[in-house]
């Protein structure tokens, strides 16, 4: 162990107690900040008396002098140093200017500004490049920057940059992904609209925690404050919305405001909570229901705008696409071709689409849905009606098409590509429908002509939507809507689909332990053990085979079996690596060539959405740019992906953030999908029911296999579903605009 003295920059604080601080820092040389060597870094750990009240933050300069012993590590292939500090003296030589570096690096309208660009006008300006960007001096920035690029950041920093605002909430301590968006919208007057109402920082998806505190300790805003009130109000209409509801109780919306308005005295509390909701209301944040029901204004147009479309269509004069003579004889001739006979049931359900301009489907996965959708198809066909087939996943799409020879896309593909003439008196079928929230669902049916009949097709035992709402469970449940459910199953003797059933039921059946069989069940209480056994598993069996998992965390969630899966089978999987803006070095991102990944958010200009899984195919030797069909360049390709709708597609920078590993996956993101065998890994948990179980099983087209502890199984799938927990209004709203076309 020497003691010795270090010119750092912090790049990631590790701890920050009442004791002191840990953190992990780059060395850099002391005049101009430049990375000395990038295959040693610094952990430094330094007490509260040492840093005597200063706040540490990412990007500052210091100067630490203190015992260091050192370690050689390696990973993912590299080399490293890392030097241990004990710090017994620490010097602030540069305040951190990372709230500005990553304002101009993640912000859009910088164009050709990076993260190494930025980082480099702070180290050769430091504090005093606010006074050049706000002087609009692209004489002094030109020393640093190519002269047009320096043009375009003066001209872009007049529009959107404010030196003051970016300062004032950094030190409010504020993440710069926030800063961006608020400045981005309000502009110069951001430090006025906040003042006047802190409370707006909600609606950009800051915490209620981190905002009330701003307000109240750097605004000094009283409890009983209208704004604070309004906020409160404005946060628990967003909390009930994010759980799946679309309207409220009174007693659900009081609950809500009772966590976050907390006082130790209930007088007070309620006095608070009953201002709340005035204030809301008279703000219009939310409307009450003529049965008391609480709902955001926002979800009310939702529900309204779909309310409408499908009363229209309820209302509307039946027009049959076929004669009832031409629909005999065309589906004796369909049933004489295809080589089977239509039940009652789905007969039924393809009089209903033939006759009805709104029509909803629903079955079990062993009642023959792609039977029926193949004659609908025949019919409309026959009627010389344009057609379309959407579906809300890439892989339910693609085999859709496969089964009945229609081309299918993705609810994003149809949003984005759509033409409403195309539709003018034609057929939109929705498959997976139980799948579609709400808000998918008011772009669909705002998109297509009022002549356009709408048949949904889906499963109502199936897990709810991810997003808000339960559109196609709450209309299988209304006899104002032309509703068939098939019931007798075609596939005699098919295990998968008994089990499935009896489960939706609630009825637990033995199994077999034999892995084997099409189902199985292996009992495993330890659940320390359940990984290692699905991973054994996984490793026996051939490709085709997904793991579903009841939840994200812990030993056997989501999250751990992925980082597992990927060590044990693509350890050698070439690294996917980019600069880490933290370190200015290659960093690896945690995924491989050849790894299974999630998409966690939509990207509608891909065509991709939030639960869409993909391969990396490719990994560039250098990352290339990517532009739109306008000539602009959107981002930096750092990999392509082969996504389940069968399309490559550029992984960019950006949309590293919102990809995870894929190789398990939480049975929420299965909705849609269709695997040869499906590994359900089930551990303990609150959102445990028969109707996750059941989503799970009917996953599986050849072999299901289950394992976790049995008992926990079995209870669940006796207890009351976790789906009749949501409260949603669309019945409601459909029930009003009847009335109104009556």
């Amino acid at each position: 162990m020497n003691a010795a003295t270090f010119n750092l920059r912090v790049s990631k604080i590790l701890s920050h107690r009442l004791n002191g601080y840990i953190f992990t820092a780059v060395l850099i040389d002391c005049e101009t900040g430049a990375v000395s060597n990038s295959t040693n870094y610094a952990v430094v750990k330094v007490s509260a008396k040492i840093v005597a009240g200063r706040l540490l933050k990412i990007g500052m300069w210091v100067e630490v002098s203190g015992v260091a012993t050192k370690e050689n590590r390696i990973h993912e292939g590299f080399r490293q140093q890392q030097i241990n500090i004990a710090a017994e003296n620490i010097v602030f030589v540069r305040p951190s200017g990372e709230h500005l570096i990553r304002f101009l690096s993640d912000s859009v309208g910088f164009k050709g500004i990076g993260i190494v660009r930025a980082r480099q006008l702070w180290d050769k300006f430091g504090d005093s490049v606010y006074e050049i960007l706000d002087q609009g001096d692209v004489e002094k920035l030109s020393v640093s920057l190519p002269e047009s690029i320096a043009v375009g950041l003066v001209a872009a920093w007049a529009e959107i940059g404010n030196s003051e605002t970016i300062r004032w909430l950094y030190e409010c301590n504020f993440g710069i992904a926030l800063i961006r968006k608020v400045v981005r919208y309000f502009g110069s007057d951001t430090k006025q609209k906040l003042e006047e109402d802190p409370y707006r920082l909600l609606s950009f998806s800051a915490s209620w925690k981190e905002v009330d505190s701003f307000a109240r300790s750097k605004l000094r805003v009283a409890l009983n404050d209208p704004r604070r009130l309004m906020g409160a109000c404005e946060e628990a209409l967003y909390r009930s919305c994010s759980a799946g509801n679309t309207i409220l109780t009174s007693k659900m919306i009081r609950a809500y405001l009772g966590r976050l308005l907390v006082s130790i005295d209930k007088f007070e509390l309620d006095r608070f909570i009953d201002a709340s909701l005035t204030y809301g209301q008279s703000n219009g944040g939310y409307i009450v229901t003529a049965d008391g029901l609480f709902q955001s204004l926002g979800i009310a147009v939702l529900e309204r705008t779909i309310a409408q479309a499908f009363a229209f269509r309820i209302a509307r004069e039946p027009l049959r696409l076929l004669s009832t003579a031409s629909l005999a004889t065309l589906l004796e001739c369909y049933e004489a071709r295809e080589g089977v006979l239509l039940t009652t049931d789905q007969m039924r359900a393809v009089e209903a689409v033939n006759d009805n301009h709104l029509v909803c489907i629903s079955g079990s996965a062993s009642v023959g849905k792609i039977t029926v959708l193949k004659a609908v198809l025949a019919v409309v066909q026959s009627a010389g009606a344009p057609v379309r087939l959407i579906a809300l996943s890439g892989n339910a799409a693609k085999r859709i098409s496969e089964a009945t020879g229609i081309s299918a896309q993705t609810i994003a593909s149809f949003i984005k590509n759509v033409v409403a003439d195309d539709l003018a008196n034609g057929v939109l079928i929705i498959v997976e429908a139980s799948m579609v929230d709400l808000l998918s669902m008011e772009r669909i049916v705002s998109m297509i002509p009022n002549s356009c009949r709408i048949v949904l097709v889906g499963d109502s035992a199936q897990l709810w939507p991810v997003a808000p709402g339960l559109v196609f469970h709450e209309m299988t449940a209304d006899h104002r809507i032309s509703n068939v459910e098939l019931k007798s199953e075609n596939r005699f003797g098919h295990e998968i689909a008994r089990v499935a059933i009896a489960i939706r039921d609630g009825d637990w059946v033995h199994l077999g332990n034999d892995v084997n069989q099409p189902i199985a069940f292996l009992d495993e209480s330890d659940v320390t053990r359940l990984a290692g056994k699905i991973l054994d598993l996984y490793e026996g069996i051939d490709t085709g085979t997904q793991i579903l998992c009841t939840t994200r965390s812990g030993g056997a969630g989501s999250i751990r079996l992925n980082q597992e899966i990927q060590a044990r089978f693509n350890r050698l999987g070439e690294p996917l690596m980019v600069v880490d803006d933290r370190h200015d070095q290659r960093a690896y991102t945690g995924y491989r060539l050849n790894d299974t990944v999630l998409c966690t958010r939509n990207f509608y200009e891909f065509e991709l959405r939030n639960g869409s899984l993909g391969r990396i195919v490719e990994i560039p030797d250098q990352p290339t740019s990517f532009f739109d069909s306008n000539g602009d360049c959107i981002g930096m390709v750092v990999a392509w992906i082969v996504w389940d709708d069968g399309v490559r597609r550029p992984l960019l920078t950006e949309m590293l953030n919102h990809l995870e590993l894929g190789y398990a996956i939480t049975v929420h993101r299965a909705h849609g999908f269709k695997w040869r065998r499906v590994l359900l890994a089930i551990v303990p948990s609150k959102s445990l029911d028969r109707i996750m179980l059941y989503t799970a099983v009917t996953r599986a087209q050849s072999q299901a296999l289950m394992v976790g502890p049995l008992l926990v199984a079995a209870d669940a799938v006796r207890g009351r579903p976790h789906s009749n927990r949501r409260v949603t209004g669309l019945q409601h709203a459909l029930l009003r605009e009847l009335s109104l076309e009556q």
